[in-house]
């Protein structure tokens, strides 16, 4: 090491990406998605509102929150053969195991 330069340790002050979606204020221990404060979305919204919020940039009102909530339950139905394979798996498996073992079969 040369002198006068500095040994950095971890991960601090380094900018891994730049997005709108989320802001990262460490040194106020501060997250906020989509300008709304994490720990507000965590006591007050739903999963859905959260997604939809990532993806059109506001929390949904009513009737968009119920399209949207009908279209992610469309989009994720298991098939006959997922559920036969998870009949055949032992009761005690770690689900994380079970996760990885229905991602390769999709």
């Amino acid at each position: 090491m040369t002198e006068g330069s500095q040994l950095i340790r971890g991960l601090e002050g380094v900018v891994a990406a730049e997005t709108r979606l989320c802001d990262l204020d460490g040194r106020n221990g501060r997250l906020a998605y989509g300008g709304y404060d994490i720990d507000e979305l965590a006591r007050q919204a739903t999963f859905e509102d959260v997604a939809y919020l990532l993806w059109h940039d506001e929390l949904p009102a009513r009737g968009p929150r119920e399209r949207f909530q009908a279209e992610l339950a469309a989009a994720r139905p298991i098939s006959d053969a997922l559920i036969r394979a998870f009949a055949l798996m032992p009761r005690d498996t770690d689900p994380m195991r079970v996760l990885q073992a229905s991602v390769a079969m999709l």
